[in-house]
């Protein structure tokens, strides 16, 4: 199928750094329009350069800060983990936000809502470890599976999110 081919290649990209912070947001944005179009997913889709500051910034920050609080301890990564989970999904979603706004905005959600936000990653982190120990390979199902879930689970939040994106805009 053609929407299998970007599925399976998406954690290639997760290898190269500036390829895996664009994959993430573009992987995400394609899975919001197949929900909404009907339309598969391509190579192109992953591969698209536009707002590259903003994605690549946003999301670095995300993963430097979730390294923190993994080195730290286990449970502090997951949280931060949960906490930031929606700023790939908000740039996927909100082109005219920038990657500042999202990632406060999605702080200020993720404070509220930290329970629900750690079980969604606890859940993700077991499913791709899952993956994982199937040498590797596992991965190549579950990540697309569990990026396309957190968008899924960001869709369902999406007014609540808007709500404290907004809020950032008036401060």
């Amino acid at each position: 199928k053609q929407s299998l081919v970007p599925c399976v290649l998406l954690p290639f990209f997760m290898m190269f750094p500036i390829l895996r912070e664009l994959a993430i947001v573009n992987f995400m944005s394609a899975v919001k329009s197949a929900k909404a179009e009907g339309k598969g997913i391509g190579i192109g889709d992953l591969l698209k350069f536009d707002r590259i500051v903003d994605t690549f910034v946003g999301v670095l920050l995300c993963e430097i800060c979730i390294g923190i609080g993994s080195v730290l301890l286990f449970v502090p990564g997951l949280v931060v983990m949960g906490v930031l989970a929606f700023v790939p999904c908000v740039l996927a979603d909100k082109h005219e936000v920038s990657f500042m706004k999202a990632f406060k905005g999605v702080l200020s959600y993720g404070k509220e809502n930290v329970l629900q936000q750690f079980v969604l990653v606890s859940v993700i982190f077991g499913f791709n470890t899952a993956g994982y120990m199937l040498l590797g390979l596992g991965l190549f199902i579950t990540l697309p599976i569990t990026m396309a879930i957190t968008y899924l689970a960001y869709e369902n939040c999406k007014e609540a999110v808007a709500s404290h994106l907004d809020e950032q805009e008036t401060s």
